[in-house]
């Protein structure tokens, strides 16, 4: 993906590890983290940045295992360890406190963070997130790659990567959890079939995956206290959309929009209405 607004690039060390983190947008503005999904990087955000670095300064860092940030073979990717890394990252930029965006596993992360840490967390907006780690039933025959590869068995997904590229709309279908139309977002489906493996990052993704599986997030749900906005795509064949119905009767200030026709990638089929919804709910 090309970039499509101006950034930072910078590096964060700690502990022999190393982060890439992206920021846009002016440094004495509001801060807003966005943290995003499972084998994705900064680059979701570009299209989101573009607009909110108008008003806001974004912090959209490659979470560890992922994109540019180093990626350590093994079981080093559970939720709240990761959590733990978004407050080094804002403390690194010297934010108090920040709007926090996660999608998917970076919703799980961002509800987890807006539990412990209630003081620094302004607005929560969470798009997709995984709550209680239970994943759509559709979704259960990719589960086989990663926990292959967790095994060090990586040649089924490499394969089935490789024919699915060569074979497009065979590619696309196997995306229809993400995406419930695959032919209307074909090109889309196609780079995320690929993101598993790409960057080096087989291995930590088929870790992540099981940390996400691991967590559940709704008994810290009422110690949210931030004003929350969760966005689901209503065909998320991914993360049941019946988990948005936790959030709302478990957390105080939240309203949430459920988009029809829509799946896990809301920023990527139905922009307009999750940046609208978006930008008014940080104003």
């Amino acid at each position: 993906m090309e970039t499509q607004v101006n950034v930072e690039h910078h590096s964060l060390h700690r502990n022999g590890l190393n982060w890439h983190v992206v920021t846009a947008g002016p440094p004495d503005a509001p801060p807003v983290l966005l943290l995003h999904c499972w084998a994705g990087n900064w680059t979701l955000w570009q299209t989101t940045l573009q607009r909110l670095s108008v008003k806001y300064r974004c912090i959209a860092p490659d979470l560890l295992g992922f994109g540019q940030s180093d990626k350590p073979r093994g079981d080093h990717y559970q939720i709240p360890a990761q959590t733990e890394r978004t407050r080094f990252i804002l403390n690194h930029f010297g934010c108090d406190r920040a709007h926090v965006l996660g999608h998917s596993m970076g919703g799980q992360i961002a509800l987890t963070f807006a539990a412990h840490d209630p003081d620094r967390v302004d607005r929560l907006i969470v798009v997709d997130p995984a709550v209680t780690g239970q994943l759509h039933l559709l979704a259960q025959p990719l589960l086989l790659f990663p926990t292959l590869a967790r095994r060090g068995i990586e040649f089924p997904y490499r394969w089935t990567n490789k024919l699915g590229h060569r074979f497009p709309s065979m590619g696309s279908q196997l995306m229809r959890p993400f995406f419930p139309y695959p032919k209307r977002q074909r090109e889309a489906a196609l780079y995320w079939l690929g993101q598993m493996g790409a960057d080096g990052q087989l291995d930590s993704s088929a870790w992540a995956v099981k940390a996400i599986m691991e967590w559940d997030v709704r008994t810290l749900l009422e110690g949210v206290t931030a004003q929350t906005l969760a966005i689901w795509g209503m065909k998320d064949w991914l993360v049941p959309v019946q988990q948005c119905s936790l959030l709302e009767q478990t957390i105080t200030n939240c309203r949430s929009v459920r988009i029809p026709d829509v799946g896990h990638f809301p920023m990527i089929e139905a922009f307009e209405i999750y940046m609208k919804e978006i930008e008014s709910f940080l104003e």
